[in-house]
């Protein structure tokens, strides 16, 4: 249900950014969805500081994403760039790539890591990497509960359908970037 709110956040962008106007129902129905996100994640983190900072962290990872297709959105829309879907779907790929192995320092931190007491030496985590690396090719350690034998076949069907995604998104982005409601249709398509 939190995954909605990215669609009033987007409208947010795209009105401060790029002077998106919506009518008076657009608006009304994307604040109805956000506080119904907002009641529904209420309930579940009633009496807990740690799952309420989890729905605010969560939130708060919708501000890039609008950001992202706001800017992608001007991009398409600037008949001088000539952009293609094809050229940018490369170009996102390239940076999230970059990105990954940027952020792998983080993991020295406590919580990123994903253990709350300590964080993953450098050496843990290039082990870590090295070892999906090994079970990407099949060849995994006893006892991990990973059967290795599938995963890379796992691994590329999901690339796979991720890049497909992307590469519709980016279309959907382009085409309503003619009439300056890309980056919206694509949080309302990321909705449904």
């Amino acid at each position: 249900m939190l995954n909605q709110t990215l669609i009033l956040c987007t409208m947010s962008t795209a009105f401060a950014c790029l002077g998106t106007r919506h009518d008076a129902r657009e608006v009304a129905c994307a604040c109805l969805i956000f506080g119904g996100a907002l009641v529904a994640a209420s309930g579940s983190t009633m009496g807990s500081g740690a799952q309420a900072w989890s729905v605010v962290m969560f939130m708060l990872s919708n501000v890039p994403m609008a950001l992202s297709n706001v800017y992608k959105e001007s991009g398409f829309a600037d008949k001088s760039m000539r952009l293609d879907v094809w050229s940018m779907t490369m170009t996102t790929t390239f940076y999230q790539i970059l990105t990954t192995f940027a952020v792998l320092p983080l993991q020295t931190l406590p919580y990123l890591s994903g253990d709350p007491r300590r964080g993953l030496s450098l050496a843990e985590s290039w082990e870590s990497f090295v070892g999906g690396q090994s079970c990407f090719f099949g060849d995994g350690r006893p006892g991990d509960g990973v059967d290795c034998r599938v995963a890379g076949l796992w691994l590329m069907l999901y690339v796979v359908a991720n890049l497909g995604f992307n590469f519709l998104s980016l279309c959907l982005n382009k085409l309503g970037s003619a009439t300056g409601v890309g980056a919206t249709l694509c949080s309302l398509a990321y909705a449904l």
